[in-house]
């Protein structure tokens, strides 16, 4: 390293813990992440600096920096992408990564697949995972907000490996924790127990009774949004004959085939019931689910509601209401509130005596209250308007 790019280092006090940080005067090259001792990062940092000391003085910019990383590992996301970094050994590729993953804000998340379009390379996803798994300035470069496109964390390298990710990312506000669900008879006592201390459900629950739920669990993402795509706009009984007859043409063995679907000619798709616009769309979804896009069934159910929508919407003709209807009677997801449903909004209107359709902004604020059995209320709103 040239001498004007000569580093310095420091290691400073977080939450509960140590970073350690190098720098030289064209900015960050290295960044480790909280660890509860600190002689492995004096070693590891003397080791890529070549100095055995710390900085006896910091620069303002690295101190400024040092407080915005302790808040951040606070809970209170601070946004690093301004800060220089200075990795002399990266490949234009590499940089090219970097400079994609810098973009992600905090409190999102992308797939490897994805981060591959960005840079133009969609056929580099394990290239792109490589280079993720060389950065030398982790936080800095968000290579926590990563993730597999099956909604899975994937890896990381750096020290602490999957559970620093978790940190990271539950820093951030990204729930890495199981869903909330309402698939069994406990599971559904104790959401009704919640709702009930509130006025407003105790109204609904008054009006339409007890019922029983059901989630199929059992369905397929593939099935599932074959399903959704034949269905939309639709009533039930044409919507079952259509999916009856496409499920004929795309099926083996009994199930949805991707390789089978994309296979079928368009004209006998249409020959079927389908409109061209939805043959497209189940044509680009068997791309999806070929090219590993789309999450087994163990996969999804492993799989956050924030990860789903956004794998699943990635595919032409899925849409935010497609994927919530999925989540709450497919994989029986207890906080799902679907705010632009008509039948949800009419319900709203008609529970608070409101003059007319709630506005979207105002739906989340009636919702909210319900958290985080949102479903639920769900359900209960859908009913009351057969009770009307």
């Amino acid at each position: 390293m040239a001498a004007n790019t000569q580093q310095a280092w420091v290691i400073f006090p977080v939450e509960n813990a140590h970073c350690g940080i190098a720098w030289c005067t064209q900015g960050v090259t290295h960044f480790l992440l909280p660890e509860t001792t600190t002689a492995r990062m004096q070693k590891e940092l003397q080791l890529v600096t070549a100095q055995h000391d710390p900085a006896q003085k910091i620069p303002a910019w690295i101190a400024r920096l040092m407080r915005k990383i302790s808040l951040h590992l606070k809970g209170k996301a601070q946004d690093f992408s301004a800060v220089p970094v200075f990795i002399e050994k990266a490949t234009p590729f590499m940089r090219a990564v970097y400079d994609a993953a810098r973009r992600i804000p905090a409190g999102e998340v992308v797939s490897y697949a994805e981060l591959a379009q960005c840079i133009k390379k969609p056929g580099a996803v394990r290239a792109v995972g490589t280079a993720l798994g060389k950065n030398p300035v982790p936080l800095i470069i968000p290579c926590h907000r990563i993730i597999a496109a099956s909604g899975r964390l994937g890896g990381f390298s750096a020290q602490g490996g999957l559970d620093t990710k978790k940190m990271l990312l539950h820093c951030e506000g990204v729930s890495v924790e199981k869903p909330q669900l309402m698939a069994s008879a406990a599971q559904w006592r104790s959401g009704m127990q919640f709702l009930l201390q509130d006025k407003q459900f105790r109204q609904l629950h008054k009006q339409v009774g007890e019922f029983a739920f059901q989630p199929q669990h059992n369905a397929e993402p593939l099935d599932a949004l074959i399903q959704a795509i034949v269905s939309q706009q639709l009533s039930t009984k044409v919507a079952t004959t259509i999916f009856e007859r496409v499920n004929q043409l795309v099926s083996k063995h009994g199930k949805p085939c991707a390789k089978t679907l994309l296979s079928v000619p368009d004209a006998t798709l249409r020959g079927a019931g389908l409109s061209g616009m939805k043959v497209m769309y189940l044509k680009d979804l068997a791309v999806h689910a070929l090219q590993g896009k789309l999450p087994s069934r163990d996969e999804a159910h492993a799989m956050s509601d924030e990860q789903l929508v956004r794998c699943f919407t990635a595919i032409k003709g899925i849409g935010r209401w497609s994927v919530e209807m999925y989540l709450i009677f497919d994989l029986g997801r207890a906080d799902i509130f679907p705010a632009d449903d008509y039948g949800i909004r009419k319900a709203i209107m008609q529970l608070h005596n409101l003059p007319e359709l709630p506005p979207a902004k105002a739906m989340a604020q009636y919702g909210a209250v319900w958290k985080p059995y949102r479903s639920i209320a769900s359900l209960y709103l859908w009913r009351s308007l057969n009770k009307a």
